[in-house]
């Protein structure tokens, strides 16, 4: 069947929008609005039968009448099915200097292709949206989403020894596809939880380590990047926060937050600066792109959520 023809001009940003009562903009709008500012991308997963999930890919370029209106980039499906159907929706937004991560339900009320040629969609405006800021949202890395990580205990390094990471030798603490004497539980932009066992604890407590809070490790990390290569290596000043019993006194967690990060400087030499307020740049990337796919991953498994 051949796409509706659809005469919606992308230059008439909410012109016939009707003035909201007393004034009070939804925040979902709001939320439509700075992504349309933006150019930001929007994601649309459409549950079908089975396990079927296909995908549309656009940007919201205008409001109208509780309606959103988006130039589709990439679809799965064809047009002249998308109407009436079901859609989980993803976008990042930046409002107030934030990046953040925004997940709602709507209904695609219409698909085509407009006078000027591009396609597009027409959706309803969510009621409600679930926003998480970029820069706290936590994940427990899975298979798919490893990471390498090796801790040094601060302490035992001599001093001067923090600028020269060819000095620190075998690391404290490993965890890694081959090796791992720890869990890591979750993850964010600013910190990480690890779980240790007791054994584990002991012994290298009996090696000069000491979990209590305040102490400090320096951290070097790579991130998988869900397809084919590592990251470059995150070196990482962090201090533990916390330390509790878990898993019914079979093990302990402990909360780091990264404090400080180095660049490479001349002959090897780390340069070592505060971190920036919203957390580590690249950890934020990789953190948010791998909640993006479990947040796919849990709408093919309950669309309803």
């Amino acid at each position: 069947m051949k796409a509706k023809l659809l005469g919606i001009l992308p230059w008439r940003r909410n012109a016939d929008a009707a003035p909201a009562k007393d004034d009070v903009v939804s925040e979902a709008k709001a939320w439509f609005e700075s992504a349309m500012e933006q150019g930001a991308s929007l994601e649309l997963l459409l549950p079908g039968e089975g396990d079927q999930m296909a995908a549309i890919h656009g940007t919201p370029y205008q409001l109208r009448q509780g309606r959103v209106y988006m130039e589709i980039r990439e679809h799965g499906v064809c047009l002249s099915d998308l109407k009436n159907r079901e859609a989980i929706g993803f976008m990042g937004v930046r409002r107030d200097g934030k990046l953040s991560f925004c997940r709602f339900s709507s209904n695609l009320l219409e698909a085509g292709v407009t006078k000027l040629g591009f396609r597009m969609a027409i959706l309803e405006l969510p009621r409600s949206m679930e926003v998480l800021s970029r820069s706290t949202l936590r994940i427990e890395p899975v298979e798919s989403q490893s990471v390498c990580a090796e801790l040094w205990a601060a302490k035992l390094l001599k001093s001067g020894q923090e600028g020269k990471l060819d000095e620190w030798g075998p690391a404290d603490l490993v965890h890694s596809n081959e090796e791992s004497q720890l869990r890591i539980m979750d993850m964010s932009a600013s910190g990480m939880r690890l779980r240790l066992s007791p054994t584990i604890i002991r012994q290298k407590m009996m090696h000069g380590l000491s979990f209590q809070k305040g102490r400090r490790f320096f951290l070097r990390m790579r991130l998988w990047d869900g397809s084919q290569s590592w990251s470059a290596p995150l070196v990482l000043f962090a201090v533990i926060r916390s330390a509790a019993v878990a898993d019914q006194g079979q093990a302990v967690d402990l909360g780091l937050q990264f404090i400080g990060m180095a660049s490479q400087g001349g002959e090897g030499e780390l340069l070592w600066s505060r971190l920036p307020a919203d957390g580590v740049p690249v950890l934020t990337d990789w953190v948010f792109q791998r909640h993006l796919e479990q947040a796919r991953m849990q709408a093919q498994l309950n669309p309803s959520v």
